[in-house]
């Protein structure tokens, strides 16, 4: 059954259809009806799912509330649906404060909460909610699929015995009794990457309203893996407000800690949509998401955890991309475009790249760990691949091939580091 979700607000402000998991939506949709109703998990309660308050609520506040919290550490232990109805409760808790706080403040006279004239629905301290409900549930969906996987891969042949002892009438019927199962699986496993998705994209929605592009660039051009040391001036930015007129005047305060943290968990949103689109079957789709993780986790300098993993979702997606055009040749059914010869090869270029720019981001994250110079140990000379250029047969079998050397050396070279105590 496919889990409910939060509703979802619907605005004409920003469509986000470029990243849409169905080729055919145009809008964002309500995510539930009214026939789901949230239920904490039992672990659950009032003053453990949400954070009342008397002020308004901020982005780094919600990502520091018990509710993210207790969220979070369901989602570290596998509980997905008890974090997914801990999610749920802490949304509707926090938009009926929201709601309070306007209220409150329009009869003072007072300012508002501040919606961008979007709805609350879209105020900066539902974003991490947002985010977390989105992310767990496609974890679900990840999770169903590998065991939906392993439950088919694993005792086959004693199914087939059995099939066979019952006889082929049995056979027959039972064939008939799962049809409609896996169909209703499959409707159910499109509602959560549905459901998924928009969380997902109303998260991403949020975060690129309250920094501008053009504020990300010039962070990124002046931070290039350096920290901030305590006491630097802060990043003044635009905020949430209710009026255009009123974003010329109104300003935004984040310390350069907290504008680091929109900046990554932007990226971590663009890696979580790229992962969405692939579980779909779009990887196409799903390289801008992971190329924008790249290019905002550049802040983290090029030997960090997080820039090897975008790499490698990156050289698998466009590795993916290759294999399922091929194995797709002849259909013209499916509504998916094909690669050109020419397009094959820069994919097959493509990915072998990012996964040695992987194997370079994790070699020198070693190499820092245990003392030694990154930039030294990450340094191949061409003739320590040279004997693999020679042996390639073509211009894609010598790309891999010295790559694929260049790996197994900075591999061997990092085999009998020691971290430093």
């Amino acid at each position: 059954m496919a889990a409910p979700g939060p509703s979802s607000p619907q605005t004409t402000k920003e469509t986000p259809s470029a990243h849409d998991p169905k080729a055919d939506i145009t809008e964002v949709p309500p995510a539930q009806s009214n026939d789901h109703a949230a239920s904490p998990p039992a672990n659950a309660t009032a003053d453990t799912t949400v954070d009342a308050s008397n002020s308004t609520p901020t982005y780094h506040q919600t990502k520091k509330s018990k509710a993210y919290t207790v969220a979070k550490a369901l989602l570290q232990d596998g509980s997905l649906e008890d974090a997914l109805s801990t999610l749920e409760l802490a949304l509707q808790c926090s938009l009926q404060n929201l709601t309070k706080l306007n209220t409150a403040n329009a009869d003072g006279q007072d300012e508002g909460v501040g919606d961008d004239g979007a709805g609350l629905e879209l105020h900066e301290s539902l974003a991490p909610l947002y985010y977390l409900y989105g992310t767990t549930l496609l974890y679900s969906v990840e999770e169903s699929d590998v065991m939906m996987a392993n439950k088919n891969g694993g005792g086959g042949d004693q199914d087939v015995d059995d099939s066979a002892e019952q006889g082929g009438e049995e056979e027959e019927n039972s064939n008939e009794n799962e049809e409609p199962q896996e169909s209703s699986a499959a409707v159910d496993t499109d509602e959560d990457l549905q459901i998924a998705w928009e969380n997902l994209d109303i998260a991403r929605a949020i975060v690129t309203r309250m920094i501008s592009e053009e504020e990300i660039q010039s962070y990124l051009q002046s931070h290039s893996g350096s920290v901030a040391e305590e006491g630097e001036a802060t990043i003044v930015l635009k905020s949430n407000v209710l009026t255009e007129d009123e974003v010329k005047s109104s300003k935004g305060t984040y310390s350069p800690e907290e504008f680091k943290e929109l900046v990554l968990d932007l990226a971590l949103i663009h890696i979580r949509l790229g992962d969405l689109l692939r579980a779909n079957g779009r990887n196409l789709d799903a390289i801008p998401d992971y190329k924008r993780a790249l290019e905002l986790r550049s802040c983290l300098g090029k030997f960090d955890r997080a820039v090897a993993d975008s790499h490698f979702g990156l050289a698998s997606t466009y590795a993916e991309s290759v294999d399922l055009n091929e194995s797709t040749q002849g259909s013209e059914s499916d509504g998916k475009s094909r690669l050109t010869q020419e397009e094959i090869g820069q994919f097959q270029e493509l990915s072998l790249h990012h996964y040695l720019e992987c194997g370079v981001a994790l070699t020198g994250l070693i190499a820092e760990l245990c003392g030694k110079n990154p930039n030294r140990i990450i340094t191949v000379e061409e003739k320590e691949v040279g004997v693999a250029a020679e042996a390639a047969s073509s211009d894609v079998t010598k790309s891999s091939n010295v790559r694929s050397q260049t790996l197994a050396t900075l591999r061997q070279r990092v085999l009998d580091f020691q971290p430093l105590e």
